[in-house]
């Protein structure tokens, strides 16, 4: 039977001096409820995992109900969602009493037990109760349905159903199973992002270790962090001030000058995209978007650009630094003015929860990989110079269309963001890519004219 039940919760202290809490729910005697002044005709049953102080100061806040913890007599809840369940022991013919109360709320539900002792079952028999004790009606009905109709027919299903049937449910609880690990890791990098990591972290390894994905792990996590920790700064507000209409509050921002802090706050959260910024794509499944672009100019104090994101974004990602860094670690050509000068200066820029991920390959780690590239780009730039191979504005701006569709954004935005370098370098490797193409077409005609040699040759034999 499902009801409603007040709830007192009186807040002492030990010897020690800790502050502890004991907690009684009141059952009604419609008896003889309004005989006693004090409430003695109902009945008062114990909690069986009694709360702790910041529990209780929790449940309070969520109720708005903080200034009635220094109420004499204690902290009454009235009205809380109850279920009345009379059920069986497990190991014996005994049946017992229970009362499960909800101190949460539907959709976070914070259940507590009340069991009923043999001396409280036997002053309940000169009770009038406000709601019986009943069994679960539904469990019970289902679980007879199962065994009366269903089980006596399970007899005749053919093997050939129950082995299917059977792997589908190890999938699917294996995929329940997973989906709870993958839960459970994501909330450890949570906190060991959160709680482990300075403002910057390099992530230094060789090629196929996992770096980037390390790097793209820890941004989402941290990402994630800042958007509960800011929730929970606005939770906080409104806790502070709860005789507040928050709602006016963020309808009218200008009549509230005083709560700037929060309005700004909830702004931010709610009027603008992912906190991301990486010079790769990232997803974030928290806003259905990718990262916006980092460019590496905006590592470079005396270049000027007309945007600078690094104290806007609280998530700055960077992968395969080593290729940026090493190409920029002569100071006669760059001063000082290149990664070095960044990250020596860059914390006075950030905000306090800005994280900075990057990573990156040493150069004795680098440099077969780099060797065999290299050499095989200016193979590949000897065949296009020799080829007369040319790059067009069409082919650009094709390949421009690929790069915004990948980031998500406006072609012509992109194209703002690149610099002359960029397009540069970009020609190049549209000339090398069609120097590629052209190498497998010739590939391809040679294999044809090989395969149709070798068909006139075995016809003629």
């Amino acid at each position: 039977m499902t009801g409603k039940i007040d709830v007192n919760c009186v807040i002492s202290k030990d010897f020690s001096g800790d502050l502890v809490v004991k907690t009684k729910a009141i059952v009604k005697n419609m008896k003889q409820s309004n005989v006693f002044e004090k409430g003695y005709g109902n009945l008062q049953v114990k909690i069986k995992h009694e709360f702790s102080f910041d529990t209780l100061q929790s449940i309070a806040a969520n109720r708005r109900m903080l200034d009635h913890l220094d109420d004499k007599g204690g902290i009454m809840f009235y009205g809380l969602d109850a279920e009345f369940v009379q059920a069986k022991a497990k190991n014996s013919d005994r049946e017992y009493k229970v009362i499960l109360v909800n101190f949460g709320t539907k959709e976070k539900p914070l259940i507590r037990c009340f069991y009923l002792n043999d001396k409280h079952e036997n002053t309940l028999k000169a009770f009038q109760l406000e709601y019986p004790f009943t069994r679960n009606q539904l469990v019970f009905e289902i679980i007879q349905s199962i065994f009366t109709f269903i089980y006596p027919k399970l007899k005749y299903v053919p093997l050939w159903i129950w082995i299917p049937a059977l792997v589908l449910a190890l999938f699917f609880k294996a995929i329940s199973r997973a989906e709870y690990k993958l839960k459970k890791h994501h909330e450890r990098l949570k906190e060991f992002a959160n709680d482990e990591l300075t403002q910057t972290t390099f992530i230094n390894g060789p090629p196929g270790t996992g770096k980037t994905l390390l790097n793209v792990s820890l941004s989402l996590a941290s990402e994630e962090n800042y958007i509960e920790e800011s929730e929970k700064a606005l939770l906080d507000s409104e806790m502070q001030y709860k005789y507040l209409n928050f709602a006016t509050i963020r309808q009218n921002p200008k009549d509230f000058p005083e709560h700037k802090k929060y309005i700004d706050t909830y702004e931010l959260l709610n009027n603008r995209g992912t906190f991301l910024i990486s010079n790769y794509s990232i997803y974030s499944p928290l806003f259905n978007e990718y990262s916006k672009i980092f460019n590496f100019d905006y590592m470079r104090v005396n270049k000027k650009t007309d945007y600078y994101p690094v104290d806007e974004y609280i998530v700055i990602s960077l992968s395969e630094f080593d290729k940026e860094y090493n190409s920029h670690d002569n100071k006669k050509e760059v001063g000082e003015d290149g990664a070095a000068t960044f990250f020596s200066t860059v914390s006075h820029n950030l905000k306090r929860h800005t994280k900075i991920f990057v990573d990156y390959q040493l150069k004795d780690q680098v440099r077969p990989e780099a060797t065999t590239r290299i050499q095989s780009s200016l193979v590949l730039e000897q065949i296009a110079k020799e080829e007369n191979i040319e790059v067009t504005d069409a082919d650009i701006d094709a390949e421009v269309e690929k790069m915004a569709k990948a980031y998500g954004m406006e072609a012509d935005k992109l194209k703002e963001y690149m610099g002359d370098a960029e397009k540069e370098s970009m020609k190049k490797d549209l000339a090398i890519t069609k120097a590629v193409d052209l190498i497998m077409d010739n590939v391809k005609e040679r294999a044809k004219a090989k395969k149709k040699a070798d068909a006139e040759e075995s016809t003629e034999e």
